[in-house]
């Protein structure tokens, strides 16, 4: 269960919304350095991308009851307690269109995430959504755990194939969903 706050910055009026989620959109962050033969950066899916999406945020535009009107507010969001199975999207496209796709390369784990608010221990990751290719084209594909025998595989269209070192493929900068 997430918990949206909002707080007018003009009169201070709060008001608070519950979301039971199972499916969270996650920022990637900018980067610092615009310097086009730097190597894209690495972040952490924990530390980068669940600390940008909870970060306090001025949003405007917003109906304020106290004000009677849309007026700037800013939002928080806290995690209560966390879903049994967790699908995570990283934002990959960006810009006023989203025209531009990053390639920063997001690590995460395979086991262990843990997350403030999960109630029974750590995740285990066991798909990944990967996009090869420009914005407005590419190729879809997937790495898998099967439950089964616990191996990874590829599945590409028609074809899938046995992941030689999982630690190694499975965090790609291609990725863009994770399902814990």
């Amino acid at each position: 269960v997430l918990y949206h706050s909002w707080q007018c910055t003009t009169c201070g009026e709060s008001r608070t919304v519950r979301e039971p989620f199972s499916w969270l959109t996650l920022p990637i962050p900018d980067a610092t350095d615009d310097d086009p033969d730097d190597p894209p950066p690495s972040w952490d899916l924990v530390d980068d991308c669940f600390a940008a999406y909870l970060k306090p945020e001025v949003v405007d535009n917003v109906m304020c009851a106290g004000c009677d009107g849309p007026r700037p507010c800013e939002r928080t969001t806290t995690i209560e307690s966390l879903p049994t199975v967790l699908f995570v999207a990283l934002s990959r496209f960006a810009g006023s269109c989203a025209l531009r796709k990053k390639t920063d390369t997001v690590r995460y784990p395979l086991a262990g995430l843990v997350l403030d608010g999960a109630s029974d221990g750590s995740y285990m990751l066991t798909g990944v959504g990967l996009h090869r290719g420009p914005f407005g084209g590419g190729h879809y594909t997937s790495y898998v755990r099967s439950l089964a025998d616990t191996y990874w595989y590829n599945l590409n269209d028609e074809y899938a194939s046995l992941l030689a070192e999982p630690e190694v493929d499975v965090i790609s900068p291609h990725a863009y969903v994770l399902v814990y």
